[in-house]
């Protein structure tokens, strides 16, 4: 059940994300997919300089939260964490989410300290979680004007009431071409939008839309 906590294969308990709060302290324990990781980046500033690097987890409820690991914490757990594996962790903590720069709708961000504890999960459980997708959090059209800026991914739902012919356009920085396509999409706030498709998307399921539409 959301919320609650989850009893586990040899009477380990987790928290699902959504239910998590800065209030909680460290003594809950999380299982979660490594939705996605990035590359280790180097920064400097007046300290110095550091590595860091950022991870996205998804649990089995489809709810999503970031991390970013830093300095010693970064090199301890770059290698340990695999994009696509399962694993619990504990001893971590929470922090408001910097909303200017996440890219998922979580009020919070996972903090990874040097003492937090990540084990990977091999128990059978970890293959249902392996199928989990992000669960959708739905935009109105006539809301997007509120995200202008930000690095949110938003979700919408319409229908598409026009498919345009497949064009391309000439990326300045090498002068390769690039393909798209462009749909119109609308809903039920009676706003419409452009949506742009590009590269395999626009030439690949563009192309069975412009179908749908001829037909």
């Amino acid at each position: 059940m959301q919320g609650a906590q989850r009893a586990m294969p040899g009477g380990r308990r987790v928290q699902s994300i959504q239910s998590l709060n800065p209030y909680m302290g460290s003594t809950w324990t999380i299982r979660a997919r490594v939705a996605s990781k990035g590359t280790m980046r180097t920064y400097t500033n007046a300290k110095g300089e550091g590595n860091l690097f950022n991870v996205e987890f998804i649990d089995e409820d489809g709810t999503r939260i970031e991390a970013t690991l830093w300095r010693e914490v970064a090199q301890k757990y770059f290698e340990v964490l695999e994009e696509g594996k399962v694993y619990y962790i504990s001893k971590a903590g929470l922090k408001p989410a910097n909303k200017t720069y996440s890219s998922i709708p979580n009020d919070y961000q996972l903090l990874i300290f040097d003492r937090t504890e990540i084990e990977e999960c091999k128990d059978a459980s970890a293959e249902h979680l392996q199928k989990v997708q992000p669960k959708l959090h739905v935009t109105k059209i006539a809301d997007l004007p509120q995200h202008v800026g930000s690095r949110m991914m938003l979700d919408v739902v319409g229908v598409v009431v026009n498919v345009a012919d497949l064009g391309s356009v000439k990326r300045k920085s090498d002068n390769s071409e690039l393909t798209r396509r462009d749909l119109t999409l609308i809903d039920d706030s009676s706003r419409s939008v452009q949506v742009t498709l590009w590269q395999d998307m626009a030439t690949n399921e563009g192309s069975e839309l412009e179908k749908l539409q001829a037909d």
